[in-house]
Order: C-alpha cells, then sequence, then structure tokens
C-alpha cells in the first residue's frame, strides 16, 4: 500500500505536506504512510481514496484498475446519451434500433469525428476514452457546418 500511496500522490503532482494538509494530518505521520512503517488510521482511508483519485481495491492492492469500471460505464453511457440527443433519437427510436446498432452507429459517429478533425488539420488530441467526453462535447459545440 505504502508504494501506491506514494505513487498515486507523485502523480497528482502534490507534496507529502500539501496531502497531509488535505487530510489533517502532520507531514510526518503521512510520510510513514509512504515509507511503510504505519498504515493509514482507518477513518482517513474514505479521504485518502477521495484524494488519490482511486479505489480502495488498488490501494490495497487486490486490483491494478485505479478507477472504477462503473464509473468508466458512466463516461461511456454519458457520451453515448449525448450522441442521441445530439441526433434527437427517441426512446422508441432507440428500442428499435437495438443495442447492437446504436454501438455500430456510436462507433461510426466516433469515426467520423476523427477523420473530420484529421481533415480540417485540427490541433487537438484523437479522443479515445471515456474521459475525454468533456473534449467531445466542447469540441462539438465549436463545430461549424460547411
Amino acid at each position: 500500500m505504502s508504494i501506491r500511496i506514494k505513487e498515486l500522490r507523485i502523480k497528482k503532482g502534490v507534496t507529502q505536506l500539501e496531502m497531509a494538509k488535505s487530510l489533517n494530518k502532520s507531514q510526518s505521520a503521512y510520510a510513514a504512510w509512504e515509507a511503510g512503517d504505519r498504515c493509514p488510521p482507518t477513518d482517513i482511508l474514505p479521504q485518502l481514496i477521495e484524494q488519490l483519485d482511486t479505489t480502495y481495491d488498488y490501494l490495497f492492492g487486490a486490483s491494478n484498475q485505479r478507477t472504477y469500471k462503473r464509473e468508466l460505464d458512466l463516461l461511456w453511457a454519458n457520451e453515448k446519451k449525448t450522441f442521441l440527443t445530439l441526433l434527437s433519437i427517441d426512446q422508441n427510436e432507440i428500442e428499435i434500433l437495438g443495442e447492437e446498432r446504436l454501438n455500430a452507429l456510436f462507433t461510426f459517429y466516433r469515426f467520423q469525428l476523427n477523420e473530420a478533425v484529421t481533415e480540417h488539420e485540427k490541433k487537438i488530441p484523437v479522443f479515445s476514452t471515456p474521459k475525454d467526453t468533456s473534449l467531445w462535447i466542447n469540441f462539438l459545440k465549436d463545430v461549424k457546418p460547411t
């Protein structure tokens, strides 16, 4: 656990002192957690997990997945919902199309959008993960019909 606490803190770009203050602990107490000399108290764990943007399973070594799959699923669902709204596809049409066709439409949409970005030599990254949802939405707001 100590290695992961340190790794996540460094990834966030904060010092031990900053992290300790955010948890209302001394720097020496926090440093002991990273050194493996002591474990964080159980009452601090929820706040520590939140501050490090991770999961209990990752912190305790039960998983190598730093975020919840459910969170990723929610991000994908939100992006698909935005896509359906943009196309004005209602619930009845969703049921008629079915999951397989909706996924095909969504995949096609993402492919076409990436192609359009490339064609117009936009200096923005190619989006491929659920975390990019806000970038997609901002990009779509700025796209002007040709």
